[in-house]
């Protein structure tokens, strides 16, 4: 494995397989220590060992479309490994596939809270932990810049961007 994260430490919402298992795998490659999250506790045992990272792999259980389980993913990282410096909200996807118009009121919820409040529930739990630690480094944007505000969101294309800076 690399060491571009050695010391830091990352948690991805929808991490036990996919896209979210991919970037998972490529922080645990880097040298980050990762947290990752899923809705199965199966699944979630199953990707730690496959993931091979011993200690330095973790899994948080629940569906972040419950703002416990979104808010509960960064207090995990800091509580297993005592920081976050990134965070990927990757979960995401359809529990029922109707048109929007057809959706019932909660369906539609459901689908709000998974795809788009869950970052909005995570983000700010964390930036105590990595805005402070980003500012301190010359090299990083302002918390206020375009770049950083996308980065901390943790879009799933901004996980080249952490690395880049990272270098």
């Amino acid at each position: 494995g690399g060491s571009r994260l050695d010391g830091r430490v990352a948690a991805v919402s929808g991490g036990t397989r996919g896209i979210g298992r991919a970037i998972a795998e490529a922080f645990l490659d880097e040298g980050a220590s990762v947290v990752i999250n899923g809705r199965s506790p199966e699944k979630g045992a199953a990707a730690l060992a496959e993931m091979n990272g011993g200690d330095r792999v973790a899994f948080w259980p629940g569906s972040v479309a419950d703002q416990v389980v979104a808010e509960g993913l960064v207090d995990h990282a800091v509580e297993t490994y005592g920081q976050i410096d990134i965070l990927v909200c990757n979960a995401g996807g359809v529990r029922d596939t109707a048109p929007v118009v057809d959706m019932s009121d909660e369906e539609r919820q459901y689908e709000l809270n998974l795809n788009l409040n869950h970052t909005f529930w995570a983000t700010p739990r964390g930036q105590d932990e990595f805005l402070p630690s980003l500012q301190s480094k010359e090299r990083w944007p302002s918390p206020t810049s375009p770049v950083m505000r996308r980065t901390s969101m943790g879009s799933t294309g901004s996980s080249s961007r952490w690395l880049e800076k990272l270098g």
